[in-house]
């Protein structure tokens, strides 16, 4: 896509121009272009909301092989800013960034037991990495952390001391550590005056399900996230999550895993991160329950 910018805008000057379907981890070079030239009306990026189909785009692949597509189980693409239930995946921050629209670094965590694999990825997609500081078992184990950021350089900090600092590339930059249970921040600079911070926190054992509902129309969602005493997210330990429905009605129940063979419209799914979205229909009263958490209701 960048060279046929150059390429296109030589040969017709006179047109206008504008990217129908870019690759999302190059946004921050694309929006230079779509700044720059006063014929490039905007980029268009593939894509926005992750979809069913066109399986494995996204999906990292770790043993090396270049792949557009994943076998069965695979059913998503993998490849939105957005994942299927509507929660923002990292690359939506650096867009995000890109856009001037946000002040403060984002950190990720590529998934520890992948570390030094040959991870591979198409055009649309960069290696899968999660907003979580908590990796029971990786304790003194390397890690690699991804980090989206305006300025020009951000340092690192473990436990409150500083482990590195690095200038940014096309705001993004990344640093090895080892993990250990505790706090990691991220400081974003411009020149030598802070402009930023960002910090993960370990979070403990999940032990209940924070719920969050909103009606539109016809629909009523309910975000399901597991958390942990403090209420901070527990990424991992997946759960099976049961939902007892009085006077409404099961329109859709899923997570954002692109390997899922479980149906959208039984009252019980696997979590994705300790995350679901559950969409129900007409007014009652919904409760949500897994095995060793607080079970928890919400009327609609």
């Amino acid at each position: 896509m960048l060279p046929a910018y150059d390429i296109d805008t030589k040969k017709n000057p006179n047109r206008i121009i504008f990217g129908s379907e870019t690759n999302p981890p190059r946004i921050p070079q694309l929006w230079k272009y779509a700044e720059s030239d006063p014929a490039n009306l905007g980029d268009f990026t593939w894509t926005g909301w992750d979809y069913l189909g066109e399986t494995g785009v996204g999906i990292t692949n770790y043993q090396g092989k270049m792949t557009f597509s994943a076998p069965y189980p695979a059913l998503l693409a993998y490849c939105g800013d957005i994942d299927l239930t509507g929660y923002r995946r990292p690359l939506s921050y650096l867009r995000e960034i890109t856009f001037c629209l946000r002040k403060n670094p984002y950190i990720s965590v590529q998934l520890p037991q992948y570390y030094g694999a040959d991870a591979k990825n198409t055009p649309w997609a960069v290696t899968e990495t999660v907003r979580s500081w908590t990796w029971n078992g990786f304790e003194n184990k390397p890690v690699h952390i991804e980090i989206y950021s305006p300025g020009d350089s951000v340092a690192l900090l473990q436990d409150g001391k500083e482990i590195g600092r690095a200038a940014l590339e096309n705001h993004r930059v990344g640093f090895e550590t080892v993990y250990m249970p505790g706090k990691l921040e991220a400081v974003a600079y411009q020149g030598e005056q802070e402009i930023g911070r960002d910090c993960l926190t370990t979070a403990g054992p999940a032990t209940q399900l924070f719920i969050h509902g909103w009606s539109g129309k016809k629909l009523t969602f309910i975000e399901i996230q597991a958390v942990d005493q403090q209420g901070l997210p527990v990424m991992e330990g997946e759960h099976q999550i049961h939902v007892e429905l009085d006077g409404c009605m099961l329109d859709g129940f899923g997570s954002g895993d692109p390997m899922s063979i479980e149906s959208f419209r039984e009252k019980q799914h696997t979590s994705c991160r300790g995350r679901a979205l559950l969409a129900v229909r007409g007014r009652g009263t919904v409760t949500i329950s897994a095995d060793g958490l607080k079970q928890c209701s919400i009327s609609c």
